[in-house]
């Protein structure tokens, strides 16, 4: 038992500017128990800490989506990948981190997904990445469909953005091919 402890919290560089004030905190032993604290379960509340400094607050964009192809045929193991390339991405301040996009199989069983790290720091425009998105052999048949988008930059502002956040979705992907969508049974 102690009468207190000190911990240290760590601010990054972009950390957004203004007050920042007290959401939870967690206790934990040594045998896993743990219990979460918010605001009105302490007798004290601790003060808002006040950040200063070039604050990043606004996730990176993306203007546009290409598809080297939008026709697979997993029969063939040359056009089971397909290259997505994020065309136009700007930050303001902290530069790019990651963007992935994610595409739903007709049934809705399955996921395939591209993405793309950056390790540079600060990249606050580029013209363009590019992933790879790989289909395996037995792949579902049938349109592929786009289902979300996720783009953050190094400050850790991220943005995820569904079929209907955008004005138009990307397109399509058919694939062809011999299809196996039976699980196996036991």
């Amino acid at each position: 038992s102690k009468s207190s402890l000190t911990v240290e919290m760590q601010f990054n560089e972009y950390a957004e500017s203004g007050d920042w004030t007290f959401d939870n905190m967690y206790a934990y032993d040594k045998a896993g128990n743990y219990k979460a604290y918010y605001g009105n379960d302490l007798d004290f509340v601790p003060p808002d800490i006040n950040v200063t400094g070039l604050g990043d607050s606004t996730a990176p964009t993306v203007e546009s989506i290409s598809f080297s192809t939008t026709n697979v045929d997993t029969s063939d193991p040359s056009t089971r990948w397909v290259d997505v390339s994020f065309n136009n991405l700007t930050d303001d301040i902290s530069g790019i981190d990651y963007l992935s996009i994610n595409y739903k199989s007709p049934s809705g069983n399955n996921t395939v997904s591209a993405s793309v790290y950056v390790q540079a720091p600060e990249v606050l425009s580029k013209s363009s990445l590019t992933g790879e998105m790989q289909f395996n052999e037995y792949a579902e048949s049938g349109d592929w469909t786009f289902y979300y988008m996720y783009v953050s930059d190094k400050a850790g502002n991220y943005q995820y953005y569904s079929r209907n956040d955008l004005d138009t979705s990307p397109s399509d992907i058919t694939v062809t091919g011999i299809s196996d969508t039976t699980p196996p049974t036991l």
